[in-house]
């Protein structure tokens, strides 16, 4: 009986070649799964108002912790608002950009997989197939001229 890796590749040279494509996938799949460990573990703080305003988000964004300073009762609570939120836009584009270098940098480990222009024309472009997340929209679904 022929075995089935011996009916796809005629030689042991596209055997290596697909061995060694793999290998590079593999490792640059590591590479990104240590990625996102740290990047799940990301930070970003900032204040507005004078600093009467804290804001601190995790990786995804999300306010995770919010900080007013003894002297908040200075602001009316438009002032507040405001403030809150862009602090928190302030922090969620300070933790995207962290996060964006650091998934940039662990792309770069995909450098060694060659396209598939280069292998097959029947195979992928695995680099990308690395699925893309889009941004949301920072802004309000509430009108500007809506007032609370």
């Amino acid at each position: 009986m022929v075995e089935a890796s011996a009916v796809m590749f005629e030689s042991a040279a596209a055997r290596a070649g697909l061995d060694e494509l793999m290998d590079a996938v593999r490792a640059g799949m590591q590479v990104i799964a240590e990625a996102q460990e740290k990047r799940a573990k990301l930070t970003a703080v900032a204040s507005e108002a004078g600093s009467r305003v804290t804001v601190t988000v995790n990786a995804d964004g999300i306010v995770v912790e919010t900080q007013f300073a003894s002297d908040i009762d200075e602001l009316g609570y438009n002032e507040i608002a405001v403030a809150v939120t862009k602090a928190a836009q302030r922090a969620a584009a300070d933790v995207r950009a962290q996060s964006d270098s650091l998934m940039a940098a662990a792309s770069q480990g995909f450098g060694g997989i060659p396209e598939s222009d280069d292998m097959a024309a029947d195979l992928p472009d695995f680099v990308k197939l690395i699925p893309i997340v889009p941004e949301a929209s920072p802004t309000s679904p509430a009108s500007d001229d809506e007032a609370w």
